[in-house]
C-alpha cells in the first residue's frame, strides 16, 4: 500500500483557446504530513533513534540555539520533525499553488507567504531577521564584512512577532517550543539558485578579465572553461547534467551583480 492521500478539490483555469479560458475543477492529492510520518514508521522506511536524537537537541543547546532556551523535554523521548515548503504547478495553464512536503524548510517565497513576512526580497528592507535594507546607506544588505551594521539590528523573537507578521497568523507560532530562528532556507534554493548563481558569475567575470582560459575568442574560452569543468567533475567523481557553457549565461546587465545562470 501507498501513503495516505487525500484529495483536495480545487478550481482550476484550463484555455479553451488561444485566447479563452474557463474554469474547471480539479481533484489535487495530498499527503498530509503527519499522516506521511505514520505511515513512514508503520511500514519501517523510517526508524526512530534515540541517539541521534539525544545528539540532535544536545548539539543545539550547546549551541545556545534561541528556540533551545527554556527547553526541559527528555531529548531521546522527542525526535526532530521538520516540513519542506514549496510551489507546484497544478494547472492545465502551468498555474502554481504553494504547497506543503514533508520538512519544514523551504524557499524565500513559500516563507513570505505562509507567515505574511513584512520584509523580504522585494522590499527596502529585505530581512525578517534584522533591519538589513536596500535603500538605507547606513545598514547595507550587501554588507559581508566580519560586523556588520546590520548584525546589531538582529530581531528578538518578540520582535520578529511585533513587526514581522501578517495577518491571518500562521498557527505555527503558537506551537511550544516555536521560534523564529526555526525558520530556515534551504540549500537548493539559497545556494544553487542564489548565492552561487553571484558566486560563480563574479568568479568568471573575473577570469575573463584576466584571460585565464585558452582561446582565440569568447566562445573558444567558454568551451576551454567547459572542458575544464567537466574534468573537475571526473576527478572528484562527481555527477552533474550541466549543459555546456555559453557566454549569454553570464548576465552583466539587470543585477546588482552579475551571475552565472547555471544549474
Amino acid at each position: 500500500d501507498g501513503p495516505p492521500v487525500d484529495k483536495l478539490r480545487l478550481p482550476v483555469k484550463a484555455r479553451v483557446g488561444k485566447t479563452s479560458e474557463q474554469k474547471l475543477e480539479m481533484d489535487l492529492p495530498v499527503v498530509p504530513p503527519h499522516l506521511l510520518a505514520a505511515w513512514l514508521l508503520e511500514t519501517g522506511r523510517i526508524s526512530l533513534n534515540a541517539d541521534s536524537a539525544r545528539r540532535f537537541w544536545t548539539q543545539h543547546r550547546e549551541r545556545q540555539t534561541p528556540w533551545m532556551e527554556g527547553q526541559d523535554f527528555v531529548f531521546e523521548q522527542c525526535q526532530p520533525f521538520a516540513i519542506y515548503g514549496d510551489e507546484a504547478e497544478y494547472t492545465v495553464s502551468k498555474e502554481k499553488i504553494l504547497v506543503i512536503f514533508g520538512r519544514y524548510l523551504g524557499d524565500w517565497k513559500h516563507h513570505v507567504v505562509c507567515f505574511k513576512l513584512q520584509s523580504y526580497y522585494s522590499c527596502r528592507n529585505i530581512c525578517h531577521c534584522c533591519k538589513a535594507s536596500r535603500v538605507d546607506p547606513a545598514l547595507p544588505f550587501t554588507d559581508f564584512t566580519q560586523n556588520p551594521a546590520w548584525k546589531a539590528t538582529l530581531r528578538t523573537h518578540r520582535q520578529f512577532l511585533l513587526e514581522e507578521l501578517g495577518e491571518p497568523y500562521n498557527g505555527l507560532i503558537f506551537v511550544k517550543g516555536f521560534h523564529y530562528t526555526m525558520l530556515r532556507f534551504d540549500s537548493m534554493h539559497t545556494i544553487n539558485l542564489g548565492t552561487g548563481l553571484f558566486a560563480n558569475g563574479g568568479a568568471f567575470f573575473q577570469l575573463f578579465k584576466l584571460n585565464w582560459f585558452p582561446g582565440q575568442d569568447k566562445a573558444a574560452q567558454w568551451r576551454a572553461a567547459f572542458a575544464s569543468f567537466k574534468k573537475f567533475l571526473k576527478t572528484h567523481k562527481i555527477r552533474c547534467s550541466q549543459p555546456q557553457f555559453k557566454a549569454w549565461m553570464l548576465v552583466l546587465r539587470g543585477e546588482d551583480y552579475c551571475y552565472f545562470a547555471s544549474k
